[in-house]
């Protein structure tokens, strides 16, 4: 009996065929289910891993642009005492950790 021959001859509705080799297994289509729901979890968990690191980039590009613009105004204030304290300032202003 070849593979195909062996593979309708008792077809049960729920279970699928697997071939392995020359033999025929058949596994419950309930395996089946359970590997696919686990393998859409592992999806979905991979989603918000990678959503919540490209909001974690954004928020740091959007930090990153305020303190150059606010650098670019200090370095643009007449005095150099003025732009020494803005400097100061924004220095302090910077989150506590950073080695900005």
């Amino acid at each position: 009996m070849d593979r195909y021959q062996a593979m309708h001859a008792f077809p049960r509705p729920w279970s699928l065929a697997v071939a392995v080799g020359d033999k025929v297994r058949w596994v419950p289509a309930l395996l089946w289910s359970l590997a696919a729901i686990a393998m859409l979890g592992l999806l979905l968990g991979l989603t918000l891993v990678v959503q919540d690191i490209v909001r974690t980039a954004a928020l740091r590009h959007a930090a990153t642009a305020a303190r150059a613009d606010a650098l670019w105004r200090c370095n643009a204030l007449p005095g150099r005492d003025a732009r020494d304290d803005c400097r100061r300032v924004v220095a302090s202003a910077a989150a506590p950790g950073t080695s900005h």
